[in-house]
């Protein structure tokens, strides 16, 4: 899914003059709260979004009309039209005021797609600033590498655009042909050759920017004091790879007869692998109703843990959830020599079923529906994963 942070991840936006004539549409919040600092110059939210250009300005505001929309749907199905009006009445504040000030409040109560759609709209606002407050940095840089040169911004952008080599016939057309495979090229007036010409030049462009400002002797001093929307969520006892202090605690809710949470197996055991001891991963029960051997598994391995086999028997579950029965969990049992009078006892024990509820209800209560749902100190990514965006996830982490 296209979001307005993808959008701009990967292109380095020409330089732009901040214009505080702007105006702020009322929906966009804490105006002045100081998002980054630059040679220790404060950067608010009123700067960044003056430096938008106005498509992106407008989707940008367009994501806070939705995240308040969101809220204030959440706020008034809990505790209704009629308590607002009269709590603003009391306070002599707006009905807005009382949903901001009674939101932390009520959230815990909220239905799991009223909650999901608000952690949502948090996590792409959030990475959206972060890219938005990285243009601000690169505008600066690049201010600072034109005054080195006596020039403007514009007239330096305008010398790199002019040692820019020209963009060849084969150039064009090896981008059209990767164009055409990866997605039919929008329409916009232009043939198609004259629109893959335009990127690949504009590509290049940026590439030289980056090069110049990236070579500057003195880097502005930044610091991005933005932070990503987080709960608390515990690992309880449950069993963990990694260290108990890594700076990084990923809490996976997971399901073994789930299909997607048996491919993230190999991403998470990737992210250890590249990490090291900076990251641990906990591992808590999900089984969703749709698995009949969702909690059977669940229960053995849980079993296997009294034994000091967790992590083998889990392990083998995944290995062999396309053949997933009773009679195969027995086996991989049996071939971790596990005693079968030690499992039935304990697997039929209410403290294992009441463990593997309690990790259901801590789920239910943070708001996930889904496996597999990841917690990375407390920023949840529900959902299939990529490696590189939940090692992007755990660098930004590890930057703090």
């Amino acid at each position: 899914m296209r979001t307005i942070a993808i959008r701009m991840k990967k292109t380095l936006i020409p330089a732009l003059v901040l214009s505080f004539a702007l105006t702020l549409r009322a929906d966009i919040p804490n105006a002045t709260a100081v998002l980054a600092t630059i040679d220790g110059a404060p950067v608010t939210r009123a700067d960044l979004v003056a430096s938008l250009p106005p498509d992106v300005r407008a989707e940008y505001e367009k994501k806070f009309e939705q995240l308040a929309e969101a809220r204030a749907r959440a706020v008034r199905d809990v505790i209704g039209r009629r308590t607002i009006a009269r709590e603003a009445a009391e306070r002599h504040v707006s009905e807005d005021d009382v949903i901001a000030s009674e939101y932390p409040n009520v959230a815990a109560e909220l239905d799991l797609t009223l909650r999901n759609e608000i952690a949502s709209d948090e996590e792409e606002i959030y990475n959206a600033e972060k890219v938005f407050l990285q243009r601000i940095v690169d505008q600066k840089k690049l201010a600072r590498a034109a005054a080195a040169k006596h020039v403007t911004p514009d007239e330096l952008t305008k010398q790199i655009e002019s040692s820019v080599a020209s963009v060849t016939s084969d150039d064009v057309q090896f981008q059209i042909n990767y164009e055409i495979n990866r997605r039919r090229l929008a329409s916009s007036g232009e043939s198609p050759e004259k629109q893959v010409e335009h990127a690949i030049r504009n590509t290049r462009v940026d590439q030289k920017k980056r090069q110049l400002i990236d070579a500057l002797p003195q880097q502005p001093k930044v610091a991005f004091l933005v932070q990503p929307p987080r709960v608390t969520v515990s690992a309880d006892d449950d069993p963990t790879r990694g260290p108990k202090n890594a700076p990084v605690q990923i809490v996976m809710f997971s399901d073994f007869q789930c299909q997607y949470c048996a491919q993230a197996e190999p991403i998470i055991a990737r992210i250890r692998q590249i990490y090291g001891d900076k990251v641990a991963v906990t591992f808590r029960d999900f089984p969703l109703p749709i698995h009949p051997l969702a909690i059977t598994a669940a229960k053995a391995a849980n079993c296997a843990q009294k034994a000091g086999k967790y992590w083998e028997f889990h392990d083998a579950l995944f290995a062999n959830q396309d053949q997933l029965s009773r009679d195969k969990i027995r086996d991989i049992a049996g071939s971790l020599g596990l005693p079968m009078s030690d499992l039935a006892g304990c697997f039929d024990a209410p403290a294992t079923a009441a463990e593997i509820q309690h990790d259901v209800d801590d789920g239910h209560r943070l708001g996930i529906d889904t496996t597999p749902t990841f917690f990375i100190n407390g920023r949840m990514l529900a959902g299939s994963q990529t490696l590189e965006h939940l090692a992007s996830v755990i660098d930004d982490e590890l930057s703090r």
